[in-house]
């Protein structure tokens, strides 16, 4: 089941907005160069929330995703993390697919093993 995030136009390059997936789950997604990006708001290293409840998962600093915990960060495009106590892992990335001015995100882990 997908999530569809609504006037997504008014997040800019370099912005994230937050949300829950049906399962209760809270993930993220940010609005890159080529379109956007999304993640469940796991940290790997502790699975906890990435931005504190902040709402906030881009460092201006580093332009990465930042982990407000302790400090890890992560590639935006591919959710490795380059720095930090879980460097080489990476976060649970979800499918994202921009449809005018709306996002739909779906978790594929979630998928039934031959579903397309």
């Amino acid at each position: 089941m997908a999530v569809t995030i609504r006037d997504v136009s008014r997040i800019p390059v370099g912005g994230s907005c937050s949300f829950v997936l049906p399962d209760g789950r809270a993930a993220f997604a940010v609005r890159t160069e080529r379109g956007f990006v999304a993640y469940r708001n796991e940290c790997p290293h502790w699975n906890v929330d990435l931005d504190m409840g902040l709402g906030d998962f881009v460092d201006p600093r580093s332009g990465r995703i930042g982990c407000r915990n302790h400090g890890a960060e992560f590639e935006i495009d591919t959710g490795l993390c380059v720095l930090g106590p879980c460097a080489g892992q990476r976060l649970a990335p979800l499918e994202a697919h921009l449809e005018a001015d709306a996002l739909h995100v779906t978790d594929a882990s979630e998928r039934a093993p031959n579903a397309p």
